[in-house]
Order: C-alpha cells, then sequence, then structure tokens
C-alpha cells in the first residue's frame, strides 16, 4: 500500500504529535492549579512547578532517545500505552500528597507521552513527503498549544487510535526520491550529529526565549504590549513553518536550516543591545521565525535519513531534553553574571549547531542526487 497518508490519519498524528511534544498541553495548567493554596492545590513555588515541569519534559525526550529499545513494538501498542500511563499521571496527580510522589507521576506522564513521540515519528518517516508534514505537526501542536486545549485532548487522542486504525500501521515505506533506502541504516556520525545539533539547537533556543523575557523587563516592554509583541511573532514563526514545509529540493532546505540557525545566532547577539520597544518586537520576530522555520527541517532531515523513524523519534527527544534544560541555565547564568553572558553561550550554541547539521544535511542532498 503508498506511503501516502490521509487527511484524517495526519489530522490524528498531529494531536499526538501535539499533545507529545508540549508535554502536554495538559501539564502547564495542571501545575498552575496546584501552585494554588491547599486546599485546592498543593501551594507548589515557582521553583518547584519549574522542576516538576522539567523532569517530565527530560523523561518524554530519553524515552524518544531511546526509540531503538521499543521497535520490536508496534505503533498502535506505543500510543494506547503511552496514552494510557498519561491519563493514569493525570488523574492521580490529583491526589498527590508531597513534592516528591507528584514528581514521580509527572515522569510517568512525560514517559506515557514519550512512548506516544515515536509512534508518531514512525508515521513521518514513512510518509511520502517528511517535510511537508513535520511543517503541518509543527504547525497544529502551536494553534493547539494556544487554544489552551487540556485532558479532553489526551482522552480524545486514545480514542481516535482505536477509531483510526492504527493509520501508519498500514503505510510502508517507499523508496520516493530524495529518501534513503528503508533497509539500510544512516551512518553513525551523521546520526550523533544530528541528534546532538538538535539538543543544543533547542536548549539555546529554550535560553534564547527566556532571555527575550528578561531584556523586555529591561527596555520596559508592559505586559499588554509584550503580549501584542508575542501574538504578533507567533503567527510570523507559523507561517515561516508554512514556508519551510513548501521548500521543494533538499539543497534548498539544508541551506535554510542552515541560514536560520545563523539568523538565531545574530538575534541573540543583537538582543542585549536592544534599546527600545520598537528594536525588542523586531528581534523577538525574528527569533519566532526562525525557531519555527527551522524545527520542521530538522525533523524532515531525520526522516530522509532514517525512513523506519528512529531518528525521527531521537530527534524529537532532543528536543524535548534541550527545551527543558534551556531556562534553567539561562536564568542561573543571568543571575551570576548578566545578559550579555546568556547572549553569548547562545550564539556559541548556536554556531556549533549550525556546523553539526552540515554533515548530515550534505548526506540528504547526496541521497537526493543518487535517486534522481
Amino acid at each position: 500500500m503508498s506511503a501516502k497518508t490521509s487527511r484524517r490519519n495526519i489530522a490524528v498524528v498531529a494531536l499526538w504529535y501535539a499533545l507529545t511534544t508540549t508535554t502536554g498541553i495538559v501539564s502547564p495548567e495542571i501545575l498552575a492549579a496546584l501552585m494554588k493554596a491547599a486546599p485546592h492545590g498543593l501551594g507548589l513555588s515557582v521553583s518547584s512547578a519549574g522542576l516538576v515541569l522539567t523532569v517530565e519534559m527530560i523523561a518524554n525526550g530519553v524515552l524518544g532517545l531511546a526509540a531503538r529499545s521499543f521497535e520490536r513494538f508496534s505503533s498502535r501498542a506505543l500510543v494506547v500505552t503511552g496514552f494510557s500511563a498519561n491519563l493514569f499521571a493525570n488523574i492521580a496527580t490529583a491526589g498527590a500528597t508531597g513534592l516528591g510522589p507528584l514528581i514521580a507521576l509527572r515522569v510517568v506522564a512525560g514517559a506515557g507521552l514519550g512512548l506516544v513521540m515515536i509512534a508518531a515519528s514512525r508515521f513521518v518517516a514513512a510518509s511520502e513527503n517528511p517535510d511537508r508534514l513535520s511543517s503541518v505537526l509543527m504547525v497544529g501542536s502551536t494553534i493547539l498549544n494556544g487554544a489552551g486545549v487540556l485532558a479532553v485532548l489526551a482522552a480524545l487522542g486514545l480514542v481516535t487510535t482505536t477509531f483510526a486504525a492504527g493509520p501508519y500501521a498500514h503505510a510502508t515505506v517507499g523508496r520516493t526520491a530524495g529518501s534513503a533506502d528503508p533497509s539500510a541504516r544512516p551512518a553513525v556520525l551523521a546520526v550523533l550529529f544530528l541528534i546532538l545539533a538538535t539538543g543544543l539547537l533547542n536548549t539555546a533556543d529554550a535560553g534564547l526565549y527566556t532571555l527575550t523575557s528578561i531584556v523586555g523587563e529591561h527596555v520596559g516592554v508592559g505586559e499588554e504590549m509584550l503580549g501584542y509583541i508575542l501574538t504578533g511573532a507567533m503567527v510570523a514563526g507559523i507561517a515561516a513553518a508554512i514556508a519551510a514545509g513548501w521548500l521543494r529540493t533538499p539543497a534548498s532546505r539544508s541551506y535554510g536550516l542552515t541560514a536560520s540557525i545563523l539568523a538565531k545566532a545574530c538575534v541573540a547577539f543583537a538582543l542585549v543591545r536592544v534599546t527600545g520597544v520598537g528594536g525588542f518586537g523586531a528581534m523577538a520576530t525574528l527569533y519566532s521565525i526562525t525557531y519555527f522555520y527551522a524545527a520542521p527541517l530538522l525533523l524532515g532531515a531525520s526522516a530522509h535519513l532514517d525512513r523506519g523513524g528512529r531518528l525521527a523519534a531521537q530527534v524529537s527527544g532532543a528536543t524535548q531534553v534541550g527545551v527543558a534544560l534551556g531556562p534553567a541555565w539561562a536564568a542561573i547564568l543571568d543571575q551570576l553574571s548578566g545578559t550579555r553572558a546568556v547572549a553569548a553561550v547562545c550564539t556559541t550554541t548556536l554556531v556549533m549547531s549550525a556546523l553539526l547539521c552540515l554533515m548530515p544535511m550534505r548526506i540528504v542532498r547526496g541521497l537526493d542526487h543518487a535517486t534522481s
């Protein structure tokens, strides 16, 4: 059967992907409720809530990085198990009596969605056009997060698993232009470089997002104005993700990825030097555009290198781990050395990420040339 996917199946996987890459849409809302004083909450401090969300995202990412351990399990089994674990953890969280049990439950929740990520990554890798599908998933997850849809989406994801009859259980991996032989494994160095590049990129991205908030306060951007700026930046970013999905050649995707990461490095360098609201808004918008542009290109490249979906899951796992660690190091470094130090680390990390992407993207271009 063709690897082409129906719109319904893409919608189902977009839901799974959205829930997984955000560690929930659900988790931040749960933590906000638990930060309330007793009897309605645990009275968690901001630092404790940050710790809980961080370990949950790391658990999510580690499962993705360990995708090889789950290759013998069917995609449907992973989705059902993952969502069931996540639902159980979300329900049991309401009865948590302390920080220790709460952390354990949120680790279960994150690990459950990590299993879903592995299954969704197989679907991306088996699709006819993984680059465009990666763009669709990026846009879909952003919209769902912005809508603030909560635990009902997790239940919906479990129900759609049954009705969709495992949408990608029937998808076969076809050899298409620009893709690797599905029976072949990508070069070890290319895999390691792409995973490391993704982790570095996302920890720098998360650090840069934290830096954006700090700089906004320094230049006197009020809460209302900040909301307008971030909303506009998000819309521009979504447009960039759509544009990335419509790039037609591996060369354009490769050079576009490198250019977007280096442009982000320039944003990190320039952000701490802006003195007005206008300059801050421009930098925040450019940051959003580069973030949304690069993310689907990385996921698409992983699918081209490994049509089995393992690398796509590992890249998604590295994304989660990077996003979890970024705010912590940025906040600590800002307290110790100031915003210029945070910007310098972000810039250096982004340049390293761009360099690490060169070899795997060159292999993707070579695969396209070989199959043309």
